[in-house]
């Protein structure tokens, strides 16, 4: 099917490079092109030059400022577009890419682009088609209203790394800024996308951008964490995936001690996360991740069997593994071994038995506890401690002098306070 056939002056056969530096601008001959869904022909005075739509590469590349005016006035029109396409090789084997120059009347030029466009679609866009497929991805998520990570990662097959290294490619590029809101040249570049899907799609393509963003919306409210006590976890196995999250004192109801095979803790560059990766006997693989380290060290200690149980049952606690049937679960231990030990904390002044909490004393333990498996596991000599990598530990000690406090003036006072 032909879609058009318009006449223009052009230049075909430039080698890229040179459309960077400088152009032959007595090369223009006229030209009849004509474009169908398969090929773009065109024919001149002596020859005819046929290019497979599936060799086009860029279309309307933007050429340096000095080039384009030669262009312009050598060409005595003001509307000049270029196309880089494949070609087979003169000398050797294989393909070079070159350049043609087509100038003519604003309208043509336009109508030239516009079937293009139509035709080859994002590829071909001079900017679109250079950026990577998850920049163009998230890049759109973002315009739509979806910028919650903990949503943005399943769509990206739970790699929370890719996701951070394409918004950290989208902010280099300028196209949003740190707080994931896009700046005018990124919504520019969304309209192109828009623009050039529309020409694919139809005209229902803003009606579909507004649904996506609507139903991931809803999905971010009901799925998204209740709290600040929220981790991510992820199984993967063969060619399965899943990704959620799971709350702090829920961990234990989520990994099966007794199915694990092999366990280690990462701070994985670029990312304000600490991972525990756990492979299992049965080959699958499941990462819990937290921005709270102490959360993940702690659980770290509870499953490594090397570790003194009397810790591990501190760590319990601190998880808010309280339940007797919690703890010998998660810990893989008898309830002889949990009594006796439950019994020397209590004695210790470590572990108040009867509200199931753990005492200033025995926080503080775990606290140097938590520090010295960092220094160990990452070999830190030495650690920058900060409060917003072991929140649950900081908020843990404020409760626990808070709570001092108030017993100090109830007894004091001889009644009960209300804070």
């Amino acid at each position: 099917m032909i879609y058009g056939e318009i006449e223009f002056i052009g230049i075909a056969d430039i080698p890229r490079i040179n459309t960077i530096f400088s152009i032959d601008n007595t090369l223009w001959t006229p030209w009849k092109v004509i474009l169908s869904d398969k090929e773009m022909t065109i024919q001149t005075t002596d020859r005819s030059i046929h290019i497979n739509l599936e060799n086009i590469l860029i279309v309307d590349r933007p050429l340096p400022h000095a080039i384009l005016c030669k262009l312009q006035n050598s060409s005595k029109h003001g509307s000049v577009i270029v196309i880089d396409y494949k070609k087979d090789a003169t000398i050797g084997i294989g393909e070079v890419v070159s350049s043609m120059i087509l100038s003519g009347k604003k309208s043509d030029i336009s109508n030239l682009k516009y079937m293009m466009m139509s035709l080859l679609g994002m590829k071909a866009d001079p900017v679109i088609g250079t950026m990577k497929p998850e920049d163009i991805r998230l890049l759109c998520l973002l315009a739509s209203g979806i910028n919650s990570l903990d949503m943005l990662v399943p769509i990206f097959e739970g790699d929370d790394e890719l996701v951070n290294r394409t918004f950290a490619s989208l902010k280099t590029k300028g196209l949003v800024d740190k707080y994931a809101t896009l700046t005018p040249l990124g919504l520019d570049l969304v309209d192109r996308v828009k623009g050039v899907e529309k020409k694919k799609l139809g005209s229902n393509i803003q009606e579909d951008f507004d649904n996506l963003s609507t139903v991931w919306n809803c999905l971010d409210c009901n799925m998204g964490p209740c709290d600040d006590e929220a981790n991510r976890i992820i199984w993967k196995f063969g060619n399965s995936k899943l990704c959620g999250n799971v709350a702090t004192a829920d961990i234990d109801k989520f990994i099966c001690p007794a199915s694990i095979e092999t366990i280690e803790v990462e701070i994985p560059e670029n990312t304000c996360f600490m991972d525990l990766m756990i492979h299992t006997v049965n080959d699958a693989f499941v990462v819990l991740k937290s921005r709270d380290y102490s959360v993940i060290l702690a659980i770290y200690g509870c499953l490594n069997l090397k570790e003194d149980v009397q810790i591990r049952i501190l760590f319990c606690f601190y998880l808010g593994f309280v339940t007797e049937t919690e703890v010998l679960n998660f810990l893989q231990i008898s309830f002889a071994c949990f009594a006796q030990h439950c019994e020397i904390l209590v004695e210790n002044k470590l572990l108040d038995w009867e509200t199931k909490e753990l005492t200033n004393a025995g926080l503080n333990l775990v606290h140097r506890k938590l520090i010295g498996d960092v220094s160990v596991l990452f070999n830190w000599s030495c650690f920058e401690y900060k409060s917003e990598n072991f929140k649950k530990i900081e908020t843990r000690k404020k409760e626990c002098a808070k709570k001092k406090i108030m017993d100090i003036l109830q007894s004091k006072h001889g009644k009960t306070l209300d804070v």
